[in-house]
């Protein structure tokens, strides 16, 4: 019975000792949920910050974004129009909503070069209008490829009138061959134009009689300068040097260039 008794005490002390080992090792409850002064100000701080840095950020993205916007103008409107069989300058603007002021504007700065006088099917004009009130402020008729007509709108209303000329290359090129029929159909399989050969008649009329001077085997050397812009002929040629071998002698002739022209030297 005392043994037992001294078993249940020592049982009794041990739990006692334990419970008071572990109430004094465990945080309290309101340990637990409380915050220092100092960190809770932190906390609170940091919160603002990361607000007022993300307000800042946003700010200074849109007004960058307004000021992109307001800064790039609209670009102008650029209308490439290439003339068909029966179309008119009158017609053209028309079609395209050009003011008929506009177009007369536009006669008066080609009164002294008449450029557009000779438009022609497959010729090219360029508008340029203005983005927002669609008004003309500048005409490009394209002549050739190095050649421009330049009509642009100065800030009385009217028109100037400027020719543009890019230099190219110039290169030379022998056209040769032998009568057979006749001149201007030896001279086409030769690989001369009709304008070339038109001019070569008008240059040697006097002295050659084309219909009944030249005869089957006779020969035609002819040199003839051509205009390029890069690898591409702008169409641009002049005759440098024309020469026929007929039966009865040479006749010869080459363009000699003066102060305001060329003209033609013919040698017999």
């Amino acid at each position: 019975m005392k043994q037992s008794q001294k078993i249940l005490a020592t049982i009794a002390v041990a739990a006692f000792s334990g419970a008071l080992i572990l109430s004094v090792i465990a945080p309290s409850n309101e340990d637990q949920v409380s915050l220092d002064p100092q960190q809770s100000d932190a906390v609170v701080d940091s919160t603002a910050f990361n607000s007022l840095v993300e307000v800042e950020q946003t700010v200074t993205v849109t007004d960058a974004i307004e000021s992109i916007e307001a800064a790039v103008e609209p670009s102008p409107i650029r209308v490439h129009y290439f003339v068909k069989v029966g179309d008119t300058l009158s017609g053209v603007f028309s079609s395209l909503g050009i003011s008929y002021q506009d177009l007369q504007e536009i006669l008066i700065a080609d009164q002294v070069p008449l450029q557009l006088d000779t438009i022609k099917p497959g010729d090219h004009l360029e508008f340029v209008l203005e983005p927002e009130t669609k008004q003309l402020s500048r005409l490009v008729f394209n002549i050739s490829l190095v050649e421009q007509a330049d009509y642009v709108r100065e800030e009385d209303g009217k028109f100037e009138y400027t020719f543009l000329e890019q230099e190219g290359e110039w290169r030379e090129r022998h056209y040769s061959g032998e009568i057979r029929g006749n001149f201007s159909l030896s001279a086409h399989q030769a690989g001369l134009s009709s304008n070339h050969i038109g001019n070569i008649a008008r240059i040697l009329r006097d002295k050659i009689d084309f219909a009944r001077t030249l005869r089957a085997g006779d020969r035609f050397d002819v040199l003839v300068r051509e205009q390029f812009l890069g690898d591409h002929p702008t169409g641009n040629r002049e005759i440098q040097a024309v020469s026929f071998e007929l039966s009865n002698g040479i006749v010869s002739a080459f363009l000699a260039r003066t102060v305001d022209s060329m003209i033609a030297k013919v040698i017999v």
